[in-house]
């Protein structure tokens, strides 16, 4: 996934909106949502609001959406996420990775935040720490970066 993704902000949902627009192979405008995450950018580094974008919406769901406990207004998430350009047509969209793949919730637990995993082929597969977690993206980005 982070060969993929530009961004993966761990932080609080703090907006959600839904809109239409066009898509190839809709015979109508389908739904988007799109999430605001307030929180640290782990790839470009610094503190951001990241605008991301997903197909689909509580009212009209598609099969491959985060789930709304996922995306609600003050989740806490780790958010990975990529630049699309126009989508939906609107210019400037930044799409969520992998649809429901894309955002972990983070949880508080008694030895620190934790990112819940959502099990085998996810790129967060086990809950980790979310420190850990941090930890393994900035080695793992390392790696990616010497090979290019």
């Amino acid at each position: 996934m982070l060969e993929r993704a530009d961004s993966a902000v761990a932080g609080s949902i703090v907006e959600k909106r839904v809109w239409r627009g066009p898509l190839e192979g809709f015979d109508e405008d389908p739904e988007f949502t799109t999430i605001v995450v307030r929180g640290e950018d782990w790839i470009a580094g610094g503190q951001v609001d990241r605008e991301v974008t997903y197909l689909g919406s509580e009212a009209r769901p598609v099969s491959d959406m985060p789930a709304e406990s996922e995306t609600r207004v003050g989740t806490r998430v780790v958010a990975f996420s990529k630049t699309v350009g126009a989508w939906g047509g609107r210019a400037g969209q930044r799409s969520l990775i992998a649809a429901q793949g894309g955002v972990f919730r983070i949880e508080a637990g008694p030895k620190g935040d934790v990112v819940l995993g959502k099990g085998e082929g996810f790129a967060v597969a086990d809950s980790a720490f979310a420190t850990d977690l941090r930890a393994r993206v900035a080695r793992e980005l390392v790696e990616i970066r010497r090979k290019r």
